[in-house]
C-alpha cells in the first residue's frame, strides 16, 4: 500500500495525537496499565524518526518533522503541572517561593532577607517579579509554567547550534534524546 504524502503526514498527525491522549489518560490516572506510558512516548515520537531516517529532507518535510518533534516535547515538559497543578520539584521549588515572597515586601527587595548563598537568586526572582506584575499572576502559578518553558527554549537553542555545525537529522535525533 502506498500513500501518498498528504495521507501519510495525516497518518503521522493522527498516531501524535493517539499517542498524545494516551499520555494524558496516563497522567490523569484514568486508566492504569502497565507499560501505558512508554507506549504512548513511543506513538509521539515514531512519526519524527519515521520522517527523519526513511525520507529525503526538503523544506517542507522539516518544518513537519519540527512541530511533531517539538508539539510532545512540549505536552511532555508540562506534563507534571498537568498531573499535580502545582510547582513539582523537590523541596528547593518551595523554597525558592518561600524566599521569594520574603524578599519581596512591599514592593521592594529587602537583601537582608536571604537565607543563605543558595538562595541569592536575585535576578531571577527580580525576572519573575516583572512577569508576576505583567501578568497578573501569583509566583506559584510562575514556578509551574517558567521552568518548563525554559527547559524547550534550551532545547530548541541546542537544536539550532546542532543543525549549524552538523545535519538536519542529527539535530532532531538530539533534540528527541
Amino acid at each position: 500500500m502506498n500513500l501518498s504524502v498528504k495521507n501519510r503526514y495525516l497518518l503521522y498527525s493522527l498516531i501524535v495525537i493517539f499517542g498524545t491522549l494516551l499520555l494524558f489518560i496516563n497522567s490523569k490516572y484514568i486508566l492504569l496499565l502497565p507499560g501505558l506510558l512508554l507506549l504512548s512516548v513511543i506513538l509521539i515520537s515514531l512519526p519524527a524518526v519515521l520522517i527523519v531516517f526513511s525520507q529525503k529532507n526538503n523544506k517542507n518535510t522539516k518544518l513537519i518533522c519540527l512541530i511533531l518533534v517539538f508539539l510532545p516535547l512540549i505536552l511532555i515538559n508540562y506534563i507534571y503541572y498537568i498531573q499535580i497543578g502545582s510547582p513539582v520539584g523537590f523541596q528547593d521549588v518551595h523554597d525558592h517561593i518561600y524566599q521569594y515572597e520574603h524578599l519581596f515586601n512591599n514592593g521592594t527587595i529587602q537583601f537582608s532577607e536571604a537565607q543563605s548563598i543558595s538562595y541569592n537568586s536575585v535576578g531571577l526572582y527580580v525576572l519573575n517579579k516583572f512577569i508576576e506584575v505583567i501578568s497578573d499572576t501569583n509566583i506559584v502559578w510562575l514556578a509551574s509554567i517558567i521552568p518548563p518553558f525554559i527547559s524547550i527554549l534550551i532545547t530548541l537553542i541546542a537544536f539550532v547550534f546542532i543543525n549549524r555545525l552538523f545535519s538536519f537529522r542529527l539535530a532532531i535525533f538530539a533534540t528527541m534524546l
